[in-house]
């Protein structure tokens, strides 16, 4: 099915009353007319929106993002909540808004042993809004996209490095469950969390999405639990029982009427924090002025791949093409196709979109990195080989903090490992 540019009143009215975007900033009409100009059909009307939706709401995340979130969870609280636990109740954790499932793995991965060890079950929910992401999230397969952040050496005990993508052990993987939820819809009561995170959910949502959404949150966190927003999430409005707190610089929100003997010594009143900050309302994907071309906002590389992560890979697919079409030199868009058919199994167009990425730029490590992920699964091992050590002798010449081209969301440090991982 399709929506016309010109009758998009009732998408606009789902997107913003049902999902709670705030498309004060938006140009529906140029993402409408985007979605028709890649030929692809849509089975329902929601499908469709959650397309447009992931075009609005870039939903951008990886492994231990925002470390010092993590951090804080795994110096400060995580202690306070081993010594005072009680009874035989688990601890519990939701991942609001979850996406493709790095936060909620990377919170059980690291969480979950040192519970064990002190005689305490963990259990982590992860909830989305869009069915694709999930289904993504429950393969537990990524791009190395995901790897950002991610020193490899410490986090070989539940992620393994493959050719051209990242697995999270199945002994993660189960300790996950997974739904599809709407956060502005009432939230199932059976179950109660000590802790609740809800980060970069909040930044694309309107005022009164962002009062239901945190409304429906408090009304499951335990007494004595805590939201940890993303630090661009706006604070609860003053309507809502729930105080704001920075904790060793990081920001929470808890029960006015239940503060925790975790937070006692400091100051409730985040305006004292030095960290506090007026947090951007949205990402500058949507606040471009003005569109010379209404396919812009969709040919931006952050879009495509987050298509990709979200599953949506007709789409991501068609607009490569298209892009390539429109500039035969576009190297990125060779690549990012490149190992998109690979991920697809679709060797030929692989093999195709490498051999023009190499004559445009044969010396590019992931030109080069492409090239051998489709001589590795093409079964050619020692030529793949070759290839992997070709990379990794120019990586040992490059800054550990440099970026690394075509792929600037690792370091060369993030990318030496990846490599070793496939060398040895």
């Amino acid at each position: 099915m399709m929506i016309s540019a010109q009758n998009s009143e009732p998408l606009r009215a789902f997107l913003e009353y049902d999902l709670g975007l705030d498309l004060s900033n938006v140009r529906l009409d140029d993402i409408v007319d985007a979605v028709h100009r890649t030929g692809e059909t849509f089975d329902s009307f929601e499908t469709f929106a959650s397309i447009v939706a992931s075009s609005i709401a870039v939903h951008e995340t990886y492994f231990l993002r925002h470390r010092e979130q993590f951090d804080w969870i795994e110096s400060v609280w995580l202690p306070f909540v081993i010594e005072n636990h009680t009874g035989g109740e688990p601890v519990r954790i939701l991942s609001g808004g979850c996406a493709t499932g790095e936060e909620p793995y990377s919170l059980y991965a690291h969480l979950s042993p040192r519970l064990q060890r002190a005689g305490i079950e963990l259990e982590v929910d992860a909830v989305d809004v869009s069915q694709p992401a999930l289904d993504r999230a429950r393969q537990g397969r990524y791009g190395l996209w995901s790897l950002r952040g991610v020193v490899m050496e410490s986090e070989e005990s539940w992620l393994a490095v493959g050719s051209r993508t990242v697995r999270v052990l199945d002994w993660v993987k189960q300790g996950v469950l997974f739904r599809q939820q709407n956060l502005m819809r009432a939230m199932p009561q059976d179950r109660i969390y000590d802790l609740i995170l809800c980060r970069n959910v909040m930044i694309y949502m309107h005022p009164l999405a962002i009062t239901r959404t945190l409304c429906n949150l408090s009304s499951i966190l335990k007494p004595g639990g805590f939201i940890m927003p993303g630090p661009s999430d706006p604070n609860p409005p003053d309507t809502l029982l729930l105080d704001v707190c920075w904790n060793r610089g990081c920001r929470v929100f808890m029960h006015k009427h239940h503060k925790p003997a975790l937070l006692s010594i400091d100051k409730y009143d985040d305006e004292k924090s030095p960290l506090k900050e007026s947090p951007p309302k949205k990402s500058s994907v949507i606040q471009q002025p003005a569109l010379q071309k209404s396919t812009q906002v969709w040919t931006e590389y952050t879009q495509i791949e987050s298509m990709i992560r979200d599953g949506h890979y007709d789409t991501a697919r068609s607009l490569l093409e298209e892009n390539t079409q429109r500039n035969p030199m576009d190297v990125r868009s060779y690549i990012m196709l490149g190992m998109l058919a690979l991920d697809l199994d679709d060797l030929a167009c692989a093999e195709q979109a490498a051999r023009k990425a190499a004559y445009i730029e044969p010396d590019s490590l992931f030109t080069v990195y492409l090239i051998a992920n489709v001589k590795y699964q093409a079964g050619d091992k020692d030529a793949a080989h070759c290839e992997f050590m070709w990379i990794w002798q120019h990586l040992k010449k490059m800054q550990p903090g440099e970026s690394v081209k075509y792929c600037e969301d690792i370091t060369v440090e993030q990318f030496r490992e990846v490599i070793h991982a496939r060398l040895f």
